[in-house]
């Protein structure tokens, strides 16, 4: 029983005067997480695909988190961004975004999502997505 006793005494010893030691001032901090930036997760038509029927009545864009709601699809040359026929709409997640378009057959297609320019697809925290370039070409 003594032992038990001798042996609790020193953990207890060991644990008290090594609290106030030298190795608290090599604690790790805690930092604040900062939000990340969203990213395009999804598009639709996939990015670079070739046979994209031009039937196509919307384009689809998915992010990894919730958005503030605003746009940026943007345009490089007037030919190869498509008609828009409508307002954009948000899903009810905040997170998919259609756009409402008419393609035309056996035509190339490029669009960007956010640029340096234009930021407007933004996370609810504030953050702009990184430029997402999205190609695709119709079939006649």
């Amino acid at each position: 029983m003594r032992f038990l006793y001798l042996t609790a005494f020193i953990a207890i010893f060991t644990l008290t005067a090594c609290k106030g030691s030298k190795s608290d001032t090599k604690k790790t901090e805690k930092v604040p997480v900062t939000a990340s930036i969203p990213n395009v997760v999804a598009v639709f038509p996939q990015n670079s695909a070739t046979t994209v029927n031009a039937d196509v009545k919307e384009l689809k864009v998915t992010f990894s988190e919730e958005m503030d709601g605003g746009i940026s699809f943007v345009k490089e040359k007037d030919d190869t961004f498509p008609q828009i026929t409508g307002k954009h709409i948000w899903d009810k997640t905040r997170k998919t975004v259609t756009l409402p378009v008419k393609l035309q057959p056996g035509k190339s297609y490029l669009i960007w999502l956010n640029s340096e320019k234009f930021k407007n697809f933004k996370s609810t925290a504030g953050k702009p997505s990184a430029p997402y370039k999205w190609t695709f070409k119709t079939v006649k």
